[in-house]
């Protein structure tokens, strides 16, 4: 009994609600959200989150998410204020960092390039992320999981260039397809087979997770090479 009260709530949010909200918000004025994509029918599905939320909480039942997120109250146009702030000046501090280092180090450097690169996919990263939590789409919420995932691989990379790369190029190369190659079947199963949240999760952490592991060997191994260069030295 209890289950079926749970998805009447449901049905009443896809539906009824809705459906009987939509003519009254369709006659509203132009405003300033419209800018950000908001129409009718979305800001119909933003009030009747909140009407169920207020319904499971008069009956006892916990704040439900909707797909896969829970809700949050809008703030002007802004969707998720805090997170989008928090993004926004991510970003920001990318983009001075990104300026010192060019302003500091000279093109020539060995990582010059590649460090470059990382920043301006972290750049990306934040916009998107950004642009997703001020305006949840199918297209924003797509660009901020990949874009996040992007940058896991990338730091992959940079990790095995800065250790590996600038004495045997050709392992560096190689990681760097076969992170490519990764980075495609993602995005491809996650599009085209099932956007399933609970793996594009575990993917992204087991990415973390390896990143860690190598940056751990790869300091324990340069500690160990100049450990073995200073006793050959002396």
């Amino acid at each position: 009994m209890k289950f079926t009260k749970y998805c009447i709530y449901f049905i009443f949010i896809t539906k009824y609600c809705v459906f009987s909200c939509f003519p009254f918000l369709c006659n509203r004025s132009f405003e300033v959200c419209d800018l950000l994509g908001w129409t009718c029918r979305d800001d119909c599905r933003y009030q009747c989150m909140w009407t169920t939320v207020g319904l499971y909480q008069a009956e006892g039942y916990s704040v439900p998410q909707f797909h896969g997120k829970w809700p949050f109250a809008r703030f002007l146009c802004f969707e998720e204020p805090a997170s989008a702030l928090a993004s926004l000046l991510n970003g920001l501090a990318c983009l001075l960092m990104l300026l010192r280092y060019r302003s500091a180090v000279p093109r020539q450097s060995p990582m010059y390039h590649t460090i470059t690169a990382f920043s301006l996919v972290s750049l990306n990263a934040w916009f998107w992320s950004t642009v997703f939590h001020t305006r949840d789409t199918y297209l924003t919420e797509k660009m901020d999981y990949f874009c996040a995932s992007a940058v896991i691989l990338y730091s992959i990379y940079l990790c095995c260039v800065r250790t590996l790369g600038l004495r045997r190029p050709a392992i560096s190369s190689m990681v760097g397809v076969l992170l490519i190659l990764a980075f495609t079947s993602h995005v491809s199963y996650l599009t085209f087979v099932s956007f399933d949240y609970g793996y594009n999760m575990a993917a992204n952490a087991m990415n973390g997770l390896y990143l860690l592991n190598i940056c751990n060997t790869c300091i324990y191994l340069n500690k160990c090479f100049w450990v073995s260069y200073c006793v050959n030295d002396s």
